[in-house]
């Protein structure tokens, strides 16, 4: 009985009990770097807006109709002119932004999460990585509470600094939604026979369209090559449990961190490295969020000594 007892006090101190201010700093500070991952991704987009979502673009409605898969994904969409999507995908960047910011934090929220739903029901063939797994933390940061530092809410208005159950509990899913994300990431690339024979990371860096330079002198050293596919592989499908061991969480964090900044610099994936890089502030201790606070505020001091 006493481990069933144990077992349980440990299960509800997870979901209910750690609601401490540490927690609600974390939350503040990623929806800061998250939401600002999304509105730089979003911006790109702006210019093509008509030609991803309008009667005219790519997908016409008539078409759309005879897809099953968008008889599962309602969209208003289709039922506006191409004033009016224009119009809304301006206000999506505004309220991207209020969400940064932390102005009417959770109206902004809720509303982000609605308008990113529209757009990405009405034309499921141009979306990315960014937009499936961001819709994920979407839904979840409408729940969490994320205005309680470094937001205009708390400045003009009275801010709850107590972590209630239901803010806790998006917080958790925030946490176990990225294990979940690498363990399937991990899983699929098993099937693939070239993650088998350890020439995957080749195939990657030589894709034309996503090449910033000619990589292909890294054919000398197939060995590498090799290794570094083995250890991608054994980081993603171990992370979702070593992540929650504290010996091995900042090794796996800082892992993480080189790995998607090596992706940004070799292909052209800017905004998809830095979101799952945004989602690592969840796993971070109190300590170490107050050093990177401390040395954000002394780049900021040295830039304003620089000004002046």
């Amino acid at each position: 009985m006493s481990v069933l007892n144990t077992f349980w006090n440990n299960w509800c101190f997870f979901w209910f009990g750690s609601k401490s201010e540490d927690d609600l700093k974390k939350l503040s500070i990623f929806r800061i770097l998250f939401y600002s991952v999304i509105l730089f991704f979003y911006i790109s987009r702006q210019a093509d807006v008509l030609f991803f979502f309008s009667e005219n673009g790519i997908l016409p409605s008539s078409y759309m109709k005879g897809l099953d898969i968008f008889k599962y994904h309602p969209s208003i969409l289709p039922l506006l002119s191409d004033g009016m999507i224009i119009f809304l995908h301006i206000i999506f960047l505004i309220l991207l932004f209020f969400c940064i910011i932390g102005f009417f934090t959770k109206s902004s929220t809720i509303l982000v999460y609605f308008l990113h739903m529209m757009f990405i029901n009405r034309n499921m063939g141009v979306m990315f990585g960014v937009d499936m797994i961001s819709t994920f933390f979407l839904l979840y940061l409408c729940f969490a509470q994320t205005n309680a530092y470094y937001s205009i809410d708390k400045k003009i208005s009275k801010v709850r600094k107590d972590h209630n159950s239901i803010s806790h509990i998006a917080y958790r899913l925030m946490q176990i939604q990225l294990c979940v994300v690498y363990a399937y990431s991990g899983l699929e690339k098993l099937k693939g026979t070239r993650w088998w024979d350890g020439s995957a990371v080749w195939d990657v860096l030589t894709i034309g369209n996503m090449q910033r330079w000619d990589l292909s002198f890294v054919s000398s050293f197939p060995m590498l090559l090799a290794v570094s596919v083995y250890i991608v592989l054994l980081w993603e499908i171990y992370f979702p449990v070593l992540i929650w061991i504290s010996k091995w969480r900042l090794p796996m964090l800082i892992f993480g961190v080189f790995m998607h900044l090596g992706i940004w610099l070799f292909m052209n994936l800017p905004t998809f490295g830095f979101m799952m890089i945004s989602y690592y502030v969840l796993f971070l201790e109190k300590t170490e969020i107050e050093f990177f606070i401390k040395k954000i505020n002394k780049l900021k001091k040295t830039l304003a000594i620089i000004k002046t």
